[in-house]
């Protein structure tokens, strides 16, 4: 008798430690308010013909903001259905513009009024610049964000041929004939846009474009300041006003980057999907499972809360200035999630680059000043970023990385 009563007790704790197993591999915990609040925001967006978005979705189109305006409609019924259709992509741009134009200033790495263009603009280029004029006069700036940050796949808007457009139109107020006043009062309307652009950019590489393009400007002014091609005095003040911190700030776009990649490890993978996709293994013998076992093993692999929450605490913990400021891990910590963390690592890179990019167009358009006040023949910078990421600046630095006046 007691041998049969020690033979139920052990059967007993191991079906005990057997259920106990169970609930823990297919045990996923709540979301976290937080990550619920950040998942369900939802985004205004300026559908008025005066956002200047259009206008730069479509530039180098013969009728930009048209252009512009059908895609972001199309992208609208895009998700209105599901996304299951292909993303719907801008038609190609001007095979004009394909090729480097003859006659541009880029400022991160010339100093264009000691180089003037030697020959005239382009038809082609000269439309482009009237474009790019169009776009700083309008009122508004506003991404279509949705769009941005569901998918992956989404195409972007022509941010390489703004950023080309910038370049030409430098080139045109470097030209002898402009006379000093005309040329400030583009540069003027240059900041004014380039500020609405930096406070409506709320994707992260919207941001990041806009920030390149500030330091462009900042460059550009320095230059035209340095070489008297600008009226002397407080007329050109203005120009060198510090940035406004709040348009400058990348956390906004930063938040919306969460956002986008909640959303898409949220919707990654599903019961009859192949969780490796993701990682370049789509001919895996998963694939090759019966799809009830897919989806039993699935449940045990991959925890879709577990993982939404460690994303976002992955994010806060990389954003967080002090440690006291990093969020704690919790009981998240024993979850059962093997393909979870992989997917959430990889969706975290370290973003502080992204944040300390704002940081650095106050830096160096500060060093541009004591530029000026100084007439030193080098600043030194503090630099945040990479070396990687200043490769663009390069021929304007000392060998110190310190800032050539």
């Amino acid at each position: 008798m007691r041998t049969r009563s020690r033979r139920y007790a052990i059967g007993l704790s191991l079906l005990a430690i057997l259920l106990l197993l169970l609930a823990w591999a297919f045990h996923d915990p709540a979301l976290r308010p937080e990550v619920r609040q950040r998942l369900d925001q939802a985004h205004a967006f300026d559908d008025s013909p005066g956002n200047a978005f259009f206008t730069l979705a479509g530039m180098g189109h013969p009728d930009p903001s048209a252009t512009g305006r059908d895609w972001v409609v199309k992208l609208q019924q895009h998700l209105a259905q599901g996304g299951k259709a292909p993303w719907p992509s801008l038609p190609d741009t001007p095979k004009a513009l394909d090729a480097k134009p003859a006659t541009e200033c880029e400022a991160f790495s010339q100093r264009c009024f000691t180089t003037p263009p030697t020959e005239p603009i382009a038809p082609a280029q000269q439309q482009l610049d009237t474009q790019y004029r169009l776009f700083l006069q309008q009122p508004v700036y506003g991404e279509y964000i949705d769009a941005l940050l569901s998918d992956v796949a989404t195409p972007l808007p022509a941010y390489r041929v703004v950023t080309q457009a910038q370049r030409l139109f430098h080139a045109g107020l470097v030209l002898p004939s402009v006379a000093p006043q005309p040329r400030l009062d583009a540069l003027l309307q240059e900041r004014a846009g380039l500020t609405r652009m930096l406070r409506g950019a709320n994707s992260l590489i919207g941001k990041m474009v806009a920030l390149n393009m500030a330091q462009r400007h900042d460059l550009f002014v320095h230059d035209a300041l340095q070489s008297g091609r600008l009226p002397a005095g407080a007329a050109s003040a203005a120009l060198v006003l510090p940035w406004d911190p709040e348009a400058v700030s990348v956390m906004p776009a930063l938040m919306n980057e969460l956002q986008g990649q909640l959303r898409l490890v949220n919707g990654l993978i599903d019961a009859q999907a192949n969780p490796f996709a993701t990682l370049e293994e789509p001919e895996s013998t998963w694939s090759r499972w019966p799809k009830p076992l897919q989806g039993v093993a699935l449940r045990v692999a991959f925890k879709r809360n577990a993982s939404l929450n460690r994303l976002h605490r992955q994010f806060m913990q990389a954003l967080a200035d002090t440690p006291a400021q990093r969020p704690d891990e919790g009981s998240d910590a024993w979850v059962l999630n093997p393909v979870g963390k992989i997917l959430t690592d990889i969706a975290t890179p370290n973003y502080t680059t992204y944040r300390d990019r704002g940081v650095m167009l106050g830096r160096l358009h500060n060093a541009l000043a004591q530029c000026r006040d100084t007439r030193a023949a080098t600043v030194p910078i503090d630099w945040l970023s990479p070396p990687a990421e200043r490769q663009r600046i390069k021929p304007r630095l000392a060998d110190d990385g310190s800032l050539r006046c």
